[in-house]
């Protein structure tokens, strides 16, 4: 065939997405269009000799460029919807073999599952955004910032953060192995049970509580987890966190220093009889609490010479919005291969 392209039809113009061969310059109009005729039909739509066809002899397609005399297309679907056709041209008459019709129709399905899987990430991004917090909460005295780009369409890191009763707001980063979509159903999984358990309950016996609920889950999917959680006082800046295997937390102090914050157990998923023990410590005025997942970790080197890279965005630019735009940016600007996560809350005194 000397043409061959994929067209998807909108109100008034199919749109070429794709071809092989010389197409016309101007697409023409959607009534006069094979493809839009093709969409029609819920099977091969085929006109073998289009001169010797009443129906389609006074096209314009057909009486001028590009004097199309064959033409076969499968329709391609998304969400039950025809919207688009793999289609076959030809200036010349001639016969579509069984064999051939079947294998065009295959093609269409690779298309269209193609189609579908994009209409699937889309849907699914839109989901892993909405289970990110919408708005920051009203902390007086505290700024609190928080990023997540997937390297796929979604991803298994996520951030959160809420107010607890009392005084408290907890603030937690996690880390589920691997990315794509697999990872994103579970860290779906993981926040839900976090939330719920979490709630009221002593920081180390909440993360055993949603280890053992998470633990058949974990163990069939083969996947762990590694977790920051943490509460802090909004009155006096005390920190009470526990480190799941993540390893990269830092107190950021105003002078430009860093104190990392040590792990305190296993990831989720490696050991059922893990224990964890919960970490304190204190943020002081003008001090920053700032986690990170081990995408920024690696693409900035993947040695401890990282928090320093960190700490020095934060140290740089006066709003945290700012610092983690810069760092961002800066990782971006090299290869990524996983999640991009940061978290980070300072105490400034001020409203």
């Amino acid at each position: 065939m000397p043409l061959a392209y994929v067209a998807f039809i909108d109100r008034d113009l199919p749109r070429v997405k794709s071809s092989s061969g010389e197409l016309p310059e101007t697409p023409g109009r959607r009534e006069d269009s094979f493809s839009n005729m093709a969409i029609q039909q819920s099977g091969l739509f085929l006109i073998e000799d289009a001169t010797a066809d009443a129906r389609y002899s006074s096209n314009p397609n057909v009486t001028g460029v590009p004097y199309l005399r064959f033409f076969a297309a499968y329709p391609i679907e998304t969400q039950g919807q025809r919207v688009g056709a793999l289609c076959l041209m030809h200036t010349e008459a001639r016969h579509l073999s069984e064999l051939e019709a079947s294998l065009l129709h295959d093609l269409a399905l690779w298309i269209q599952n193609e189609v579908q899987r994009d209409a699937d990430h889309d849907r699914a991004t839109a989901v892993h955004r909405a289970l990110l917090p919408q708005a920051l909460p009203f902390i007086e005295g505290y700024e609190l910032i928080g990023r997540c780009i997937p390297t796929l369409a979604v991803g298994g890191d996520y951030y959160d953060w809420y107010l607890s009763d009392g005084d408290e707001l907890v603030v937690t980063l996690a880390d589920v192995m691997g990315k794509g979509m697999g990872a994103a159903m579970l860290m779906a999984t993981v926040r839900t049970v976090l939330r719920l358990i979490a709630r009221g309950t002593d920081l180390a016996d909440a993360l055993q509580n949603a280890a053992r609920v998470l633990a058949n889950d974990l163990a069939r999917t083969n996947t762990f987890v590694t977790i920051f959680d943490a509460r802090i006082t909004k009155s006096t800046g005390d920190v009470e966190y526990v480190d799941a295997g993540l390893g990269l937390a830092f107190i950021l102090h105003d002078n430009g220093s860093y104190d990392r914050l040590p792990v305190r157990g296993l990831p989720l998923g490696i050991d059922p009889d893990t224990k964890w023990v919960a970490g304190h410590t204190q943020l002081k005025l003008d001090e920053t609490l700032i986690v990170f997942s081990d995408g920024i970790y690696d693409s900035l080197g993947g040695t401890d010479d990282a928090f320093g890279i960190v700490a020095a965005h934060f140290v740089a630019r006066d709003s945290l919005d700012e610092c983690v735009r810069t760092l961002i940016t800066s990782i971006a600007d090299g290869p990524t291969s996983d999640d991009i996560t940061i978290l980070a809350l300072r105490r400034t005194g001020t409203t």
